[in-house]
């Protein structure tokens, strides 16, 4: 299956990230901070952060857990013209990966068998949640606002 994954749909993700990337290096090289391109227009409008993370959280086919995490972390670190964490979008999806990794990590149900898909699979949540910290304590504290409040909702929409 990790064959399929990475001859069929790896090039795909990769060709979108590139793609955004690149928009945001000429907005920034033509002096438009704080632009949106129209990719990343499209990006948002499209969900497409959201169907990352679906495709993460199913890891359907194989594989795409980390090949989808990955695309988001290193989007959040590189894309520069704009504040892509205060997008709604990114918000919600963010949020949701949050409490996918919490789920696993609380319920002890990552079963690996392969330590090499471990190791990445490991990797892959300790870079997000590494991201989720520095941009959300370090960087902007507006975001760590967001944040609580998102679980403050959370909890009254549980009964707690």
């Amino acid at each position: 299956m990790y064959f399929w994954v990475d001859v069929n749909i790896k090039p795909f993700i990769y060709n979108v990230k590139y793609i955004l990337l690149t928009e945001d290096a000429q907005l920034i090289e033509q002096g438009q901070q704080g632009a949106v391109g129209e990719c990343m227009e499209f990006a948002i409008r499209s969900n497409m952060f959201m169907e990352l993370i679906a495709l993460a959280q199913s890891n359907h086919p194989e594989g795409m857990f980390v090949i989808c995490l990955d695309v988001i972390i290193e989007l959040i670190y590189k894309i520069k013209s704009m504040p892509i964490i205060h997008n709604n979008n990114m918000h919600k999806s963010l949020l949701q990966m949050n409490r996918f990794i919490f789920g696993y990590l609380a319920s002890d149900i990552i079963e690996i068998n392969d330590p090499d898909e471990m190791n990445l699979s490991l990797r892959v949540i300790l870079d997000f949640l590494k991201i989720i910290t520095h941009l959300g304590l370090d960087v902007n504290p507006e975001i760590s606002k967001f944040f609580i409040e998102e679980a403050s909702n959370f909890g009254k929409s549980r009964g707690t």
